[in-house]
């Protein structure tokens, strides 16, 4: 299995994020689920040093179901990454942790792979007419 991309990965847990406060859930809630450092990286990312949501966490938790919101999410983890590579190591963490508990909402491939048309019993694809 070819691995999946981190901005994959970033936008499956953006999608998660934004699935379960659209169930008003608690965003701090959520992050102590993940639990160690990874949740302590991704508080950083949405929250103030006092606690306070930045922005761009306000603007999700307003309007979870927007992809324009969710996408500026997804870019500020982004571009954390990009000035601290070592985050990487988190994000893969959060990935694991969030498509373990809720799969059906979670990217699982980054491939769109068109495995031909099967009629009659017979496959398809190149080479089969």
């Amino acid at each position: 299995m070819e691995p999946i991309a981190t901005s994959a990965m970033i936008g499956g847990i953006v999608t998660y994020l934004g699935t379960q406060l659209s169930k008003n859930k608690d965003l701090k809630a959520l992050i102590s689920d993940i639990g160690g450092s990874a949740s302590k990286w991704l508080r950083s990312v949405l929250f103030k040093d006092n606690g306070e949501e930045k922005e761009v966490s306000k603007m999700l938790r307003e309007k979870p179901n927007s992809k324009a919101r969710q996408k500026a999410v997804k870019s500020m983890m982004e571009v954390h990454i990009e000035d601290f590579p070592e985050a990487k190591k988190h994000i893969e963490r959060i990935f694991y942790i969030l498509s373990n508990k809720e799969k059906s909402t979670m990217v699982r491939s980054s491939k769109n792979v068109n495995t031909g048309i099967i009629k009659s019993g017979r496959d398809t694809r190149i080479g089969d007419n």
